[in-house]
């Protein structure tokens, strides 16, 4: 959005998730706290369809389809891009728990005039959803090298979390959610650490699963490793090129994913990527040259 705003084009963020940093771009909260979840979600997909006929913009990009989204079908008054995220579409992320999750999500694919995806396997994931004659391209996630780049001063961060200088981290970025196996991560540490006792484990904790996260601290203290995991809450996105180049490995080993953009960050920064080997992982790394899958 700042890309956009700095080369003097208006960009208006519809939103139930508003940050409070400072953007030159605006930013609409459609969120709604009245009626529970479900209701909630309806009726911010309705706002969305109203802002979108009061503005009436050169063209509206849909970045997650789920929920709010799905007021896209009644804004159709300009070109429609939509861009599906691996929780709008994969099964095994919970994408379509609700009984009327497919057919909402169908509909915003069916209304858009161009449907962007980040992998092959994304394209194939949601062939079933797509009416015929949409038009798909794949376009390659990008980062801002000017922000994600070796060489960033962390000795702030090594201060702050009781890292030592000649203490290595692993980190573990995604969030704080069961799909994304933290405490298969845990348990492969414990035995790196047996092995290399000065190695740091980091884990935020991204919208967490309040839950999930009492397990994961449980098994840190079942397994002894409460000094040698730091948890750090929820790292601001800022901070991150921070966090990538403190680390020297970057794990991720999701159930499902569809492909994120912090795998890039990661490289960027410096960190060897560490992954299960899923098919859209192996479009960017060979195993054993720019990662171990």
């Amino acid at each position: 959005m700042e890309w956009f705003t700095a080369r003097g084009h208006q960009a208006t963020v519809l939103t139930v998730e508003p940050t409070q940093e400072v953007h030159h771009f605006r930013q609409i909260d459609l969120s709604c706290s009245y009626g529970g979840r479900k209701i909630g979600r309806m009726v911010s997909a309705a706002r969305l369809a109203y802002a979108v006929r009061c503005m009436r913009p050169d063209v509206v990009h849909a970045h997650y389809l789920k929920g709010l989204a799905w007021g896209i079908p009644l804004a159709r008054f300009c070109p429609i891009v939509v861009t599906p995220w691996g929780s709008d579409v994969l099964e095994e992320q919970g994408a379509f728990k609700e009984w009327y999750s497919w057919s909402l999500t169908q509909k915003v694919f069916a209304s858009a005039d161009l449907v962007v995806v980040h992998s092959k396997y994304m394209e194939g994931r949601i062939s079933p959803l797509l009416s015929k004659g949409v038009r798909v391209v794949r376009v390659g996630w990008g980062i801002n090298l000017q922000t994600f780049k070796p060489g960033l001063d962390v000795e702030t961060l090594r201060q702050r979390w009781n890292i030592g200088r000649d203490q290595q981290v692993i980190f573990s970025p995604r969030l704080a959610q069961p799909c994304y196996r933290h405490d298969l991560i845990i348990r492969a540490f414990s035995l790196i650490q047996k092995e290399s006792p000065r190695v740091v484990l980091v884990i935020p904790e991204q919208f967490p699963d309040i839950e999930y996260v009492c397990k994961l601290r449980r098994l840190i203290s079942t397994l002894n490793l409460g000094d040698h995991v730091r948890f750090t809450g929820s790292i601001p996105y800022s901070d991150m090129p921070l966090w990538m180049n403190l680390a020297s490995i970057m794990v991720m080993v999701p159930q499902s994913d569809g492909m994120p953009n912090t795998l890039w960050e990661a490289m960027a920064c410096g960190a060897l990527p560490v992954l299960n080997r899923l098919p859209q992982y192996a479009e960017v790394i060979e195993d054993g040259i720019n990662g171990l899958l």
